[in-house]
């Protein structure tokens, strides 16, 4: 459900690049989608919740730990420093957020995924989203 919803995303503006399930990580984790666009750059974990609930009272150290990790990569890849945001989007669950986890990572349901995605401030132009996603796509910036 969630790449569906970031294949629309790129089908109604191409500027935003999605890239999924990216290895990297302790004991064979992967990050499930790279999103990279005019708004900035962001790691979503999709988390399947069937017909359950999604809690969450404050931080989630997992996010936090994959989105920094990913900036140092790509900053260290790019040569630029590079902000990443993480999201946490779970589907299939009523969503009950007591408060947001933190400014790095934020919950969002796959429904609001693209309107979310879409209405971050634009800050990347268009030769740093080419630089950040040219070295998102070898597979050598993520094996080092």
């Amino acid at each position: 459900m969630v790449a569906r919803e970031l294949d629309r995303l790129k089908t109604t503006d191409r500027r935003w690049v999605c890239l999924n399930s990216i290895p990297g990580g302790r004991k064979g984790t992967a990050i499930d989608h790279l999103v990279i666009g005019p708004g900035g750059v962001f790691t979503i974990n999709a988390g399947r919740h069937s017909g359950g609930r999604a809690w969450t009272g404050g931080d989630i150290r997992a996010g936090r730990y994959q989105t920094q990790r990913v900036a140092g990569i790509l900053t260290a890849a790019t040569r630029i420093c590079v902000r990443v945001q993480g999201l946490i989007v779970p589907v299939g669950a009523n969503k009950d957020v007591v408060k947001q986890p933190s400014n790095i990572v934020q919950i969002v349901n796959h429904s609001a995924l693209v309107d979310y995605l879409r209405s971050q401030p634009h800050y990347l132009d268009g030769a740093t989203l080419t630089r950040i996603t040219g070295y998102a796509r070898l597979s050598s910036t993520w094996s080092g």
